[in-house]
């Protein structure tokens, strides 16, 4: 694995594609303002770590996948050798996010990236999209509030120039 660190957001407003569940069960994706301020970004920060230090781990996906959300170590382990078998599925995982920090007025993280890809970083994945949802429960039945659940090495972010 190869590690790089990555500029994610700054502070700002954006329109973003919010996962929203329908009357009739489904999930639509429907666009809507939202803010991401200093305390925000810092009270990621604080809930990455507490979930890194309880053994989540955090995808960084080619896209916005809805299945791309923190796991333990065993549902990685199971997960990696189910995408063995199923070679799209493998081919949508960057690596993962190591760490996340504040710093020079963005968020910031270090993503421990799968060698394949380690020589496309900077080129051809210069920019990252994150997603939160207002809730999320994990594998071990913990429930956060407001988290960021993976952070997507995009060509197309909804904030531009993360550099």
């Amino acid at each position: 694995m190869a590690k790089f660190t990555k500029e994610i957001v700054a502070p700002g407003k954006y329109v973003v594609n919010v996962p929203t569940k329908q009357a009739d069960g489904t999930i639509k994706l429907v666009r809507k303002e939202q803010e991401i301020t200093e305390d925000r970004i810092n009270s990621w920060v604080e809930k990455f770590k507490k979930m890194r230090d309880k053994g989540l781990n955090f995808p960084a996906p080619f896209y916005h996948d809805f299945s791309a959300l923190p796991i333990t170590e065993e549902e990685k382990a199971r997960l990696d050798a189910e995408q063995r078998k199923e070679e799209n599925r493998t081919k949508n995982n960057a690596g993962y996010w190591e760490s996340l920090f504040y710093k020079d007025g963005k968020l910031q993280g270090i993503i421990d990236a799968d060698e394949a890809y380690s020589e496309r970083f900077g080129k051809s994945f210069k920019e990252c999209s994150l997603m939160s949802l207002p809730k999320f429960t994990d594998g071990l039945g913990e429930e956060w509030e407001d988290p960021i659940l993976h952070i997507a090495v995009v060509t197309h972010p909804i904030a531009p120039g993360q550099g």
